[in-house]
């Protein structure tokens, strides 16, 4: 909307959310979509859907990219504390497993013009009804929230569109766009929606002061943020005694500082993947498409979303499955059992067996996602 309809917005927070869809380093997931050939494969799990992609698969994928904290150290953490753990495992599991479903025009849509066509970065991308949607637009203010630690959007793609779409200083200033951006140093994709208390606290200021946004010239700034105001300076909350002091800092950059933050982009070789994508796309919707869809009606859709590991993984460890009575009748003695000491040999050889668990996923992690990189650069690199 902001892109398109600047006159109704007046700012805009994008946290981790990818808009360079072929900047930064290389990715797994990136990785997987170019060697498997791109967008049919978005195409054939709607058609199985009966018109809808299941958001599981999405899940499914995201989990994939780190087998550590998801085969060992998310339940390890559960099972270690979870007296103090239980309640944040559970929220987290409510919200993480509500899987949405997308219809097949809105997942072609997302696949094919965004991160293979990459079309909003280059103002390609166009509307049902026609109209073009042109970062060029953008008005007012864009505050950028990113993180290093952040293996999904890296800072490249939420900040490689600003010399991408301005081409020098003088265009930002003249549309009098403000764009702010702060990058974390190490939390994760996912806490910058839900995670930590601290990340939460940041996007809440984030979206209150826009009256410090409101001082500042047209230009690019970057924001640091300290939990001592007092100290930092910049401008912070006093009406409530109870919050938290939060200061700001502000430091004008231009658009080489970002050019250098976001490196250099390979266009070629992503261009040529958006093309083996198109070509393989084609043939599906051609000639294999026609033959799936008179065979899925909404009830096999159905019988297959519901055959996926991770919803199966989820009813197994619910009320639906009469097994899980017996750990329901022993949670309350569960409860009583009295906490080890930190210094007990077992505890201390336990967590360091489930560092080198963990360490070895990572491993083979890296293993893993190199040989992508390996596989994908060969296929498409000149």
């Amino acid at each position: 909307i902001a892109a398109d309809r600047p006159e109704l917005v007046s700012s805009v927070a994008w946290h981790g959310s990818p808009v360079s869809y072929w900047s930064g380093p290389s990715q797994a997931m990136r990785n997987k979509g170019g060697i498997l050939f791109g967008a049919w494969i978005a195409s054939l799990c709607a058609d199985f859907g009966n018109g809808k992609f299941d958001g599981a698969l999405l899940v499914d994928g995201f989990e994939k990219l780190n087998a550590a904290n998801t085969l060992w150290q998310k339940g390890y953490r559960l099972f270690a504390d979870p007296k103090n753990e239980s309640g944040r495992y559970l929220d987290f599991e409510r919200w993480w497993g509500g899987y949405v479903l997308l219809s097949r025009e809105e997942i072609q849509f997302i696949v094919r013009k965004l991160f293979l066509g990459n079309e909003l970065e280059q103002g390609l991308l166009r509307l049902e009804d026609g109209a073009k949607v042109s970062l060029g637009n953008l008005r007012k203010v864009v505050v950028v929230h990113a993180s290093k630690g952040d293996n999904i959007t890296p800072p490249e793609q939420a900040l490689g569109w600003i010399p991408a779409v301005f081409k020098s200083m003088e265009e930002i200033v003249k549309s009098g766009l403000k764009i702010i951006f702060y990058v974390d140093p190490e939390v994760g994709h996912l806490s910058i929606f839900m995670g930590s208390k601290a990340v939460r606290r940041q996007q809440n200021e984030l979206l209150l002061y826009e009256e410090a946004f409101a001082e500042l010239h047209p230009g690019i700034y970057e924001m640091k943020l300290s939990d001592n105001a007092t100290i930092v300076g910049g401008v912070y909350r006093v009406e409530d005694p109870k919050h938290i002091l939060f200061g700001l800092d502000f430091f004008e950059r231009d658009l080489e500082y970002i050019r250098v933050l976001c490196g250099k982009t390979d266009t070629d070789m992503y261009s040529r993947v958006n093309e083996v994508s198109k070509w393989f796309d084609d043939f599906y919707g051609t000639f294999i498409s026609p033959c799936i869809r008179p065979c899925i009606n909404e009830a096999i859709a159905e019988a297959i979303r519901e055959m996926h590991p991770l919803r199966i993984e989820k009813r197994m460890y619910s009320k639906q499955n009469p097994l899980m009575k017996v750990v329901e009748v022993c949670v309350p003695w569960a409860e009583r059992v009295p906490r080890i000491h930190e210094d007990n040999p077992f505890l201390i050889y336990e967590k360091w067996m489930s560092e080198n668990i963990s360490l070895a996923l990572q491993s083979y992690q890296k293993w893993q996602d190199d040989s992508l990189a390996l596989v994908f650069k060969t296929m498409y690199s000149n």
